[in-house]
């Protein structure tokens, strides 16, 4: 019986030091200065201990040691200003492993109940971080308020919430959302609810809207001013090609518009457009004796909510078509289609939106009046 006892301790020294072993995870860091004038903070410090250990190259290494279960950040700031974000992740075997923080590319949040939100819209861009609040003239925030909105989001883990959509019809007041995230290394997340809500909701939303309500914006930053100087040198684009200089999270209206000029013709217009974060499609259908057509010809309409699947075979069909400037004098007798895309921050005059193939555009036909049969079982 000695033997049993002293395998089943040997056995659990073993798995002790191994668990203590893969407890740790280093990272070299660049470092502007010395590793001694490196200020590191971490988020919970009990979830990781972090320690800074001299690398013969210019630099240091970071040092991390499970301690805990979950998910923190470190911050690690030097005496020039300059800060980097990373990411800490702990095992339920106490493994511990950091990589450094992404960037956010988009964060779109918005939200309506009893209380009264702006919604919030940020994008990266080469002039600085952009922000919509609400029908306000675009701002800019700066890095604080991107490390703290990620923060909350790794620490959280709200990526998991990808693929949420769900609402509860029987309820007619209530809370709905609409969360959007986009980082530089290809994680996106698209998250959306009415009366239903993914885990942990009311306090990444308290979380989240703690830093929106007091986020630092500018009207004005110095890169973007250098940025006006040097685009104001170079000749006005007029051509945009979708999902390259058009992101799909940025198209907020596209009209497919089919205008027969002859009596008895039928008149049809597909609408697709973004309300309050939520995608919506919206169709009519004219008929009648003469032209042009008008309300009164009206046959069948209707308005209703995307699903994301439709959604996604919406931006497929318009991925790889352009916009260009609007033919002011379309030819006479033209039934068309006309095809519009606006997008959010275009300043150009250019609207007119070709499909990138005559297959593609004979599909999207196909699509709509699926959709338009779909919501309105009464269409023609």
């Amino acid at each position: 019986m000695k033997y049993p006892a002293l395998f089943l301790m040997i056995l659990c020294l073993m798995t002790a030091m191994s668990a203590s072993a893969a407890a740790e995870s280093q990272i070299f860091l660049p470092a502007p200065s010395d590793a001694a004038d490196c200020r590191i903070t971490v988020d919970h410090p009990d979830i990781v201990s972090i320690a800074l250990l001299e690398s013969p190259d210019s630099g240091f290494t970071l040092s991390c040691t499970g301690l805990s279960e979950g998910r923190t950040c470190v911050t690690a700031a030097f005496p020039d200003g300059t800060e980097t974000l990373y990411a800490v992740s702990v095992d339920n075997r106490l493994n511990a492993s950091v990589f450094p923080a992404p960037d956010i590319e988009l964060f779109d949040l918005s939200r309506n109940g009893e209380l009264a939100y702006e919604p919030c819209r940020i994008e990266k861009h080469e002039d600085g971080d952009q922000v919509y609040l609400g029908t306000q003239d675009v701002q800019w925030t700066g890095e604080e308020t991107m490390h703290a909105l990620y923060r909350i989001l790794y620490t959280w883990d709200v990526f998991s919430w990808d693929g949420f959509h769900e609402s509860a019809e029987d309820v007619l007041d209530g809370e709905g959302f609409w969360l959007e995230v986009a980082l530089s290394d290809g994680t996106y997340m698209h998250a959306t609810g009415s009366n239903r809500f993914p885990e942990h909701y009311g306090p990444v939303m308290h979380a989240l809207q703690e830093v929106v309500d007091h986020m630092e914006l500018t009207s004005e930053t110095l890169v973007h001013q250098v940025w006006t100087v040097l685009t104001g040198f170079l000749p006005e684009r007029t051509r945009f090609v979708v999902g390259q200089d058009i992101p799909f999270y940025d198209i907020q209206e596209f009209y497919y518009t089919l205008d027969p000029t002859i009596p008895m013709g039928e008149y049809q217009r597909y609408h697709f457009f973004t309300d309050v974060g939520k995608h919506m499609f919206e169709h009519e259908t004219r008929k009648g004796l003469s032209w042009p057509q008008t309300e009164e010809d009206i046959t069948c309409s209707g308005v209703s909510e995307l699903s994301a699947d439709d959604w996604d075979a919406f931006c497929a069909f318009l991925d790889g078509g352009t916009v260009s400037p609007r033919d002011e004098f379309p030819v006479d007798g033209d039934a068309g289609p006309w095809t519009y895309l606006y997008w959010r921050g275009d300043t150009s005059d250019s609207t007119e939106f070709s499909f990138a193939s005559q297959e593609k555009l004979l599909r999207f036909e196909s699509f709509c009046e699926s959709l338009r049969d779909l919501k309105s079982p009464d269409a023609p």
